[in-house]
């Protein structure tokens, strides 16, 4: 076995957090991917869509005051929910802000980006009505007939994700997708009953996650300040 400067065994401080990282993917396959998946409805996306509006572009000049403004990195990858850690501001009219605001439950998806995150999608957990959106991103809206918590999840799922990368036109560097392409994605919609179900248990989960990566988190950070001869006596078991 190799081992680091530390004389330690190489990556043996990140078994838990990979194994961690793995589990949203994992907590997906079991309802997406399950027997009881197969037997639901086949819709396209287009079918449960009321408007898709891709994002607002303005230059340089607009930024730095205004209203909030999402961009790319503000769409986690690996999940559905929006990191607000780092938000810009926009320059805009009232009809700009009327025409690309935010509502609860709308959904946006990265239209371009690295072939891997391209599609990636974020479920609008709260009304953000004075937020816009850069043109980087698409808004979808959906019919009531459907969980948008729910089919933000599904987006997620390797299923769509490989439908996605399907589609997605390669330039250098980068991916791209459009409206039409989302809107001919095939998705897996059991009773309304059904979804709001599996969205909150996914969404309990994902919590759970998170709580348990930011823990692990920590303790590498803790581990990795520690002196190397420390280290050394702590994983031969000495005092």
């Amino acid at each position: 076995m190799t081992r680091n400067k530390h004389n330690l065994p190489d990556g043996w401080q990140w078994v838990k957090l990979e194994s961690a990282l793995a589990l949203p993917s994992a907590y997906l396959r079991s309802h997406f991917h399950s027997e009881e998946a197969k037997s639901w409805k086949q819709v396209k996306f287009k079918d449960i869509l009321t408007s898709i509006q891709n994002g607002i572009y303005k230059t340089a000049d607009f930024y730095g005051s205004g209203y909030p403004f999402l961009r790319m990195y503000n769409i986690q990858n690996n999940s559905w929910h929006l990191t607000m850690s780092e938000i810009a501001k926009i320059t805009l009219t009232k009809d700009e802000l009327n025409k690309y605001c935010l509502q609860e439950g709308d959904l946006l998806i990265s239209r371009v980006n690295s072939h891997e995150l391209v599609g990636k999608c974020a479920y609008i957990q709260y009304d953000l009505s004075n937020y816009v959106y850069e043109n980087m991103l698409i808004r979808l809206r959906l019919s009531q007939s459907v969980n948008s918590l729910f089919i933000a999840q599904q987006i997620n799922s390797f299923n769509i994700r490989k439908q996605i990368q399907s589609v997605a036109k390669r330039a250098i560097g980068q991916s791209s997708i459009n409206s039409k392409d989302i809107g001919n994605l095939i998705l897996l919609i059991p009773s309304l009953e059904r979804q709001r179900e599996i969205a909150i248990e996914l969404n309990e989960k994902m919590r759970e996650c998170e709580k348990l990566k930011q823990a692990l988190q920590e303790q590498l950070e803790t581990v990795n300040q520690l002196p190397s001869a420390l280290l050394r006596r702590a994983f031969r078991g000495e005092s």
